[in-house]
């Protein structure tokens, strides 16, 4: 099958199966638009395994790839809506033409994956701006290769393939698929035992309980088969198709074949002419079958022909045949959703059935077992594409256990007599994430009060409270607060107590840091920092690699998680895989660290539950809007003029990559193979080579860059092109160094090209993203009414206001059309004011970007 059927092929095996999600977008059982799109590509071999990105950055992808744009769609092109730098999230989509006006598209108003018109569609939405690329190396109008569908199938075709190279013909051929059809009862099965316990057994029935061609009868064909093979000297798995088809060739040369049906010889009925023919020379010169079933063996034969005929009538064109038996890999073994999830991939030739089961790694006892459905494997195939079926290989399960279980996992191969056991060497303990536990009175109590909480009980309660309540919460950033109380609370504070505020349907929790008692006054002023501050008390191993792990499994462990803490994972951040080392840094600065090194991830924490902080892309959408308007259910009141703060002290937009370490003695941090694979690079951040004078590469409005051509003697940078538009291409460049991504392993093992690339492609991901936090920033601060306790820092609200009077005259042009695009904006800062009366007041910050300004040190 082309690449470009096998990829709408995906795409409609799904439709009406999957839902639409941004939220939980990497599958099985829903997908967003370019998810969709991705993983149609991969099945088709044009993306490797792995490849994963948005709307946006499908433009780049697909030209990585060699697809060109075109003007006129076709079957296979692959459409893109929306401006290329701002088509990410809801302001793009994507798919694939099923022909010159229908598109195959996962999207929110089917819910799922869906064929519509493509005009009326961009219509609909209003008629964005769309792309159209195509693959020049294949054309939609190729018919289809062969293919094929089944296990019986694949083992005709193995068969097929073998005795071709041995100089059988396709007749031939098909007369003897016709008479193992029938010995197999359908199924070519060479592990095939006679039926009702008789002596026969495998493709032909083997029986040696009467006259056997070697040693005495047996009345078990098991044993006979293997017997014969130790006689014709063929090594190998006797319960494999490669094993008795060999073995099918030694006996027509060996005494099997006694030649009473024309075609008599064994060299005549290789050449067979006549598929009917064939099929009986067989069966009365090697079969000699005690019940004939004439008819039904010609009608087979005759079917396998016609499949033979749809192959090159030559197959030595075909690669040499190769079969496996019980290989695999684990990809992930981790924690999702309160569940341990396995996938990975295992299989045997011969052997069509998997079950994989979980198992107690103390006791060695079974916890589970499923059967489960294959998975397409299409890097498998790539790995190793002689052997048939393999890309079928794939595998997913989970299971829950009882907390605190080690469990390991075992992959279980059958065919229903034989069985292939492949233990995977990887160990976890299960650590439930139990769900938040959220105070039973936060989310409807408007009143106001506050209580002390030593040893998990509360110990005293009280409403009086002497000042003015404030607190700010920012992305990765630790809240504090300062709680003014009479002098009599004194004897219930004596340092590290836990001390919750409720009020307006929100929760601040804090921890106790110090206190001052003013005397005179008698008054007691407790300083609180929020509970995620307690991820400081516990310090992460020295040199702890995290290689080839997800950020779920990291987090499921107590080697980074503080304990007693719900995590919840937005988007698909659960499965982000990382290649980290962190050394002796306290759990919070590992936490942070993980997400500084992560693009787009970040962590927060919330004020309307308990132990919790969520790790994610965020950008969520809210239905809120801030204007001047009075409050409502969906507005949200500004009480004074917009604050504009524009700050471009610290930007940097052309940053040189290094690390301070390195592996023997090699200065790691080159970004090298990223230079020299732009399909990994982001477009909006090129790796170059900087030379004196810049002159023209970037194709940029404001600025050209330097030639790209390889030089030992200077380092590898990183453009931040839209940096430089905000700077009105301005270039201020800077260095990034790394202490903790070169390339490691964890088994003394050598490191490879391969560990140095993937080392690579982090440090450039890091570079990314702290290339982003160094742009310039415009915030627009507001003051408003009591804020919705469902929004939070990182969520994206529509600001109704004049954006001619949010515009200041020294913003770029850049800055300024980016305003004007859209009215939605990220909140990257909130701060909460509760007077004693219990009245409340906000402020909040919007930006364009998503960023934070501090760092956890690296």
């Amino acid at each position: 099958m082309s690449s470009i059927e096998t990829a709408i092929n995906w795409m409609d095996q799904r439709k009406g199966t999957v839902s639409y999600s941004q939220g939980a977008r990497l599958g099985p059982n829903s997908y967003d638009c370019s998810s969709a799109v991705y993983y149609a590509l991969i099945a088709a071999g044009v993306f490797t395994v792995g490849t994963m990105g948005n709307t946006d950055t499908l433009f780049g992808h697909l030209e990585g790839v060699g697809w060109q744009q075109v003007s006129n769609p076709q079957r296979g092109d692959v459409f893109i809506w929306g401006v290329r730098g701002a088509s990410g999230g809801d302001e793009g989509h994507a798919g694939i033409f099923v022909d010159n006006t229908s598109i195959i598209h996962c999207n929110s108003f089917a819910n799922g994956i869906s064929i519509d018109n493509h005009a009326s569609r961009l219509s609909y939405i209003g008629n964005p701006p769309t792309t159209f690329y195509r693959n020049p190396k294949g054309s939609s109008s190729a018919s289809p290769a062969p293919e094929i569908t089944s296990e019986e199938e694949r083992r005709a075709w193995s068969i097929a393939q073998l005795l071709n190279k041995s100089g059988y013909n396709m007749i031939s051929i098909a007369g003897l698929l016709g008479n193992i059809d029938v010995e197999t009862g359908g199924s070519m099965n060479p592990d095939t035992d006679q039926t009702h316990g008789g002596p026969a057994y495998g493709l032909v029935q083997w029986d040696g309980s009467s006259y056997p061609l070697v040693g005495s009868p047996t009345s078990s064909g098991r044993e006979y088969v293997q017997r014969l093979l130790a006689h014709a000297g063929i090594n190998g798995n006797y319960t494999s198709v490669e094993v008795q088809t060999r073995l099918i060739d030694w006996c027509m040369f060996n005494g099997q074949w006694i030649g009473v049906v024309e075609p008599k010889s064994v060299e005549g009925f290789k050449n067979a002419t006549d598929v009917e023919q064939a099929t009986l020379a067989f069966l009365k010169n090697f079969e000699r079958a005690g019940t004939e079933h004439f008819q039904r063996r010609v009608d087979a034969a005759k079917r396998w022909s016609s499949f033979l005929n749809q192959l090159p009538s030559d197959l030595g064109d075909f690669e040499t045949f190769e079969t496996m038996t019980n290989v695999g890999s684990l990809d992930f073994l981790g924690i999702k959703e309160g569940e341990i999830h396995a996938s990975g991939w295992h299989f045997s030739s011969d052997k069509g059935e998997e079950y994989i089961a979980f198992i107690n790694a103390e006791t060695d006892q079974e916890l589970g077992r499923f059967k489960a459905a294959p998975i397409d494997r299409p890097d498998i195939k790539e790995a190793y594409p002689k052997v048939i079926g393999v890309e079928k290989s794939g595998f997913e399960a989970k299971l829950k256990v009882p907390n605190g279980t080690a469990v390991y996992i075992k992959g279980i191969r059958t065919n229903g007599t034989a069985t292939d056991e492949l233990i995977f060497d990887q160990i976890i303990i299960f650590e439930q994430a139990f769900d938040v536990e959220i105070d039973p009175y936060a989310k409807s109590n408007t009143k106001f009060f506050f209580e002390i909480i030593e040893g998990g009980k509360v110990i005293k309660r009280g409403t009086k409270v002497l000042n003015t309540l404030s607190w700010s919460n920012e992305l990765m950033y630790v809240p504090t607060t300062q709680i003014v109380l009479p002098i009599e609370y004194t004897e219930w504070i004596n340092g590290r107590e836990e001390i919750k505020l409720y009020i307006n349907k929100k929760v601040f929790h804090g921890i106790v840091t110090g206190y001052t008692l003013d005397k005179e006054n008698e008054t007691l002023s407790i300083d609180l920092a929020h509970v995620i501050s307690e991820w400081e008390y516990r310090q992460i191993s020295t040199n702890l690699a995290a290689k080839n792990r997800t950020v779920n499994d990291i987090y499921s462990t107590l080697d980074f998680r503080y304990p007693g803490w719900n995590v919840n994972y937005r988007q698909d951040s659960a499965m982000r895989v990382i290649d980290y080392v962190y050394s002796r840094q306290n759990k919070l600065e590992g936490l942070t660290k993980t997400c500084e090194l992560t693009p787009d991830l970040f962590w927060r924490v919330g004020f309307h539950f308990g132990r919790a902080l969520e790790i994610g892309f965020f950008g969520e959408k809210k239905s809120y809007i801030f204007s001047t308007k009075p409050s409502s259910k969906h507005n949200v009141r500004i009480i004074a003029e917009p604050t504009i703060v524009h700050s471009f002290d610290h930007v940097m937009n052309i940053a040189t990559v290094y690390g301070e370490k390195s592996d023997s003695g090699m200065s790691s941090m080159s970004l090298r193979e990223l230079y020299e694979d732009k399909a990994s690079q982001d477009p909006k951040f090129p790796v170059v080579i900087l030379r004196k004078g810049i002159n023209n590469e970037r194709g940029y409005d404001y600025i050209q860059f330097s030639k790209l051509a390889p030089n030992g003697n200077i380092e590898y940078s990183v453009i931040d092109t839209e940096s430089i538009a905000l700077e009105s291409a301005k270039v201020i460049e800077g260095a990034f160094s790394f202490n903790d991504l070169a390339p490691f392993n964890t088994n003394e093992e050598t490191i490879t090209d391969e560990d140095r690339a993937k080392a690579a492609k982090t440090a450039y991901d890091a570079a990314v993203k702290k290339l982003k936090q160094s742009r310039r920033t415009y915030q627009i601060e507001l003051t408003v009414e009591e804020l919705p306790e469902e929004i939070n820092v990182g969520d994206k609200v529509r600001l109704l206001y004049d954006n001619q009077v949010l515009m200041v005259e020294d913003c770029s042009n850049y800055m300024k059309k980016i305003l004007k695009m859209d009215d939605w904006f990220y909140i990257t800062s909130m701060n909460y004011t509760i007077d004693q009366n219990g009245v409340e007041t906000n402020s909040v910050v919007l930006e364009k970007f998503l960023k934070v300004d501090r760092e956890s040190g690296q």
